[in-house]
């Protein structure tokens, strides 16, 4: 359990300048940059959903949507066959949806797929990505620019305000954070 948000809070908030860096650097070397955002984003966000689970975020970080770009499988995915994610998906076609902060986390977390697409000037542009739960019905797309806004809307989020209210259903009290 997280008692003190501020320093992972805080953590977050550096990474967000780290994925800001990458997208300005000059030369990008696919096995350093790589690792390091990869690294950044996967320890990101189990922070976020630990911080989730300790009641550390307000109502309104938890329930944000974040629109994500989502490819249908044409192929179905093997555990011990990892072969390339464009030949499973189809990347023609581009449905649109959105998730909560939860649902995103968990798929980073448990990613089967997990991949950095560069833009046009060889910048680290798009993360694709998709746990091995999901690799069977769709791949999932976000710039890395929403990443960098979802951490900074974190580091800034700031509980004020408490409210828990017993529920005999669950056996526990219902917490909402303001």
């Amino acid at each position: 359990m997280i008692t003190e948000s501020y320093y992972y809070k805080n953590y977050l908030k550096k990474v967000s300048k780290i994925l800001r860096k990458y997208n300005l650097i000059k030369r990008w070397d696919p096995v350093r940059s790589g690792h390091i955002i990869e690294r950044e984003i996967f320890l990101s966000v189990y922070i976020i959903r630990k911080m989730i689970e300790s009641k550390k975020l307000t109502d309104k970080i938890v329930g944000m949507r974040i629109k994500t770009k989502c490819f249908p499988i044409k192929k179905h995915c093997r555990v011990t066959r990892n072969s390339s994610y464009e030949k499973k998906y189809d990347l023609k076609t581009v449905l649109t949806r959105d998730f909560n902060l939860n649902f995103i986390c968990n798929q980073l977390i448990h990613s089967y797929v997990f991949d950095i697409l560069l833009s046009e000037k060889n910048k680290p542009f798009w993360i694709v990505f998709c746990s091995d739960n999901k690799r069977n019905s769709e791949l999932y797309m976000l710039e890395i620019k929403t990443i960098i806004n979802i951490l900074e809307s974190i580091s800034r989020d700031c509980v004020f305000r408490s409210t828990g209210v017993y529920n005999d259903s669950i056996k526990d009290y219902v917490v909402h954070n303001y």
